[in-house]
């Protein structure tokens, strides 16, 4: 498994966005126990650690890389 960062800047930017709002919402819902705490719950984390990371297990398994290459030449 390549361990390389596979995310773009703007890809991380909304990865940390999401990630915050679910852990508000998912703060929010846990005073209620609501059945949709239990989605934010989980995934409030997993968002943040891969923005966090620059690398998205999911994307590395389908071969996906969203990272320019800057080192090549323009065409």
């Amino acid at each position: 498994m390549n361990l390389e960062s596979n995310l773009s800047i703007s890809e991380i930017i909304a990865r940390h966005f999401v990630g915050l709002f679910a852990g508000v919402v998912g703060g929010f819902l846990g005073h209620y126990v609501s059945p949709v705490f239990y989605v934010f719950v989980p995934l409030a984390p997993i968002l943040i650690l891969t923005a966090i990371l620059g690398w998205c297990p999911i994307y590395s398994l389908l071969g996906v890389n969203h990272l320019k290459n800057t080192h090549s030449p323009a065409k």
